[in-house]
Formats: C-alpha cells, sequence, structure tokens
C-alpha cells in the first residue's frame, strides 16, 4: 500500500515503531522485512539497498522478543537438560569405546585360534570334513 505522506526514511521509522509494539503485546510475533515493508509501502530492494540501518533495527527487534519469550526457569531447565545429555553422551562414548575394545580383542583372539587350528590340521595332516546331518 504506498503511502503519500513523509519521507521514506519517516514512513520506515513509524513502521518500524508499529512493528516494536506490536512485538510488546505479542511476543510471538516476529517483525520480518516483507511485513516492514508492506508497512512504510516501499519495496525489500529499497530496503536492503538504501536503509540497511532499518535490517540492524529489525534485527535488534528479534533478539528483544526472543530474550523475553524464554523465562529464566526455562533457561535454568534447559541449561539442566543440557549437562545430562552431555553426561549421557560421555557415558555412551564412554561404552563405545569399550565394545571397540572387546571387538578388537575377540577378533585377533579368533584370528590366533585359526592360526592354531590350521597349524594342527597341518601338523597331523588332515583336512577338514563335511559334517552330515
Amino acid at each position: 500500500m504506498p503511502h503519500a505522506d513523509g519521507t521514506v526514511a519517516a514512513r520506515i521509522q513509524a513502521a518500524l515503531e508499529q512493528a516494536a509494539a506490536q512485538d510488546r503485546v505479542d511476543a510471538a510475533a516476529h517483525t520480518t522485512v516483507a511485513a516492514l515493508c508492506r508497512r512504510a509501502g516501499i519495496s525489500r530492494n529499497t530496503l536492503y539497498r538504501y536503509y540497511p540501518e532499518a535490517l540492524e533495527k529489525i534485527r535488534q527487534l528479534r533478539r528483544g522478543a526472543d530474550s523475553k519469550a524464554i523465562d529464566q526457569p526455562t533457561i535454568e531447565r534447559l541449561r539442566t537438560e543440557l549437562s545430562s545429555a552431555n553426561a549421557q553422551v560421555s557415558h555412551l562414548v564412554a561404552l563405545v569405546d569399550h565394545y571397540f575394545a572387546a571387538y578388537q580383542e575377540t577378533r585377533d583372539l579368533l584370528a590366533q585360534r585359526e592360526r592354531e587350528l590350521a597349524e594342527e590340521r597341518r601338523s597331523r595332516g588332515s583336512m577338514p570334513t563335511a559334517l552330515r546331518r
């Protein structure tokens, strides 16, 4: 919607103030570049090219809305969950290391056993026989 009143910079400023007021009312609302351009009656290309400071103000509005949306108890709960997840990952890594070492040891023992059996067969001159069912 084109605006005939005011300069482009004034229209952008008014649109930013309107977006900030809306963000204060509705914490879930995020100001977008497209919404700001519709409010100011300009194209996104104009905003990006000539008014980059407005983009920084949009980022600040978003950061402010994001910081308001997450309260301190939620942050503490998330930190506790992250700490618990890190501990679980440490335990999982230790288990994987343990099982990999056991796998390598078992593989080496089986290879050694195969060599011993082959040597025993050679010394006796016997060949493996097929099993009958």
